[in-house]
């Protein structure tokens, strides 16, 4: 990534580690997405409630809250 925040490595890892269930229920880019979010917790760039507070704010705003 140009912002040096993820290597196509560690992405890798990060979506190969889901747990099983989460991994077959998912579509490929939601994958992506869960594992952005891990990455993203680990690395101390966003807390997983500061991005729940953005997902929920969006759909508020998209009429989904």
């Amino acid at each position: 990534d140009k912002k040096g925040i993820k290597t196509t490595d560690e992405h890798r890892r990060a979506i190969e580690s889901l747990a099983p269930e989460l991994y077959e229920k998912l579509g490929y880019y939601e994958r992506w997405i869960a594992a952005t979010e891990t990455l993203l917790v680990e690395k101390g760039i966003l807390t997983r409630e500061e991005i729940d507070a953005r997902a929920q704010a969006l759909g508020e705003s998209w009429g989904e809250g």
